[in-house]
């Protein structure tokens, strides 16, 4: 079944999280996880959205 549709509005707060299959680790070393960070913050930037918390 199909995830029903997210309701979205301007100044709302949402909880996003990345996680492995299986519990399975996300990134294979610290240079990963580095990129990964970067990319959060450009994107972030880049769509005029706050990180409260990683």
């Amino acid at each position: 079944m199909a995830r029903p549709w997210r309701i979205e509005y301007e100044g709302a707060l949402y909880h996003v999280f990345s996680r492995g299959n299986n519990q399975q680790d996300i990134f294979v070393s610290d240079d990963d996880r580095y990129l990964f960070l970067d990319t959060i913050g450009q994107m972030s930037e880049r769509i005029d959205s706050d990180i409260f918390a990683y």
